[in-house]
């Protein structure tokens, strides 16, 4: 076999590592399998090396969420505009007290609504 084809195997093995350890530190997965598949061992080690991601969102049950490294929700700080704990009463970093939290919808949902024959979206 060509030394391109066992360069190209392993590529795709070092992509799919980089996948999994993106993963786990809630990074992207294009990026661990990208860094993996183009420069192999020294991508993996780059991936290691790289810091977890603070902050995150992610779409969860029609709510589009800010989760931190832990799976915990945050909002957004009304008065000083930093990330805390949802649930949090107290801001930790400008120490005003918090208005109690709601959680938001972000996405409507559509549903058809036949109207003489027509069909016409209606939201919810």
């Amino acid at each position: 076999m060509s030394t391109f084809f066992w360069l190209f195997i392993l590529g795709i093995v070092c992509g799919y590592l980089g996948i999994l350890i993106a993963e786990r530190k809630g990074r992207r997965s294009m990026e661990g399998f990208l860094l993996g598949f183009f420069f192999d061992i020294i991508g993996l080690i780059v991936e290691f090396i790289l810091p977890a991601e603070e902050m995150r969102t992610t779409l969860r049950g029609g709510t589009l969420l800010q989760l931190d490294r832990h799976n915990r929700q945050l909002r957004k700080c009304p008065y000083c505009a930093e990330m805390v704990l949802a649930q949090a009463k107290v801001c930790k970093h400008c120490g005003k007290d918090l208005p109690e939290y709601r959680e938001e919808t972000t996405f409507r949902q559509f549903t058809p609504k036949i109207i003489y024959g027509r069909s016409r979206l209606h939201s919810l």
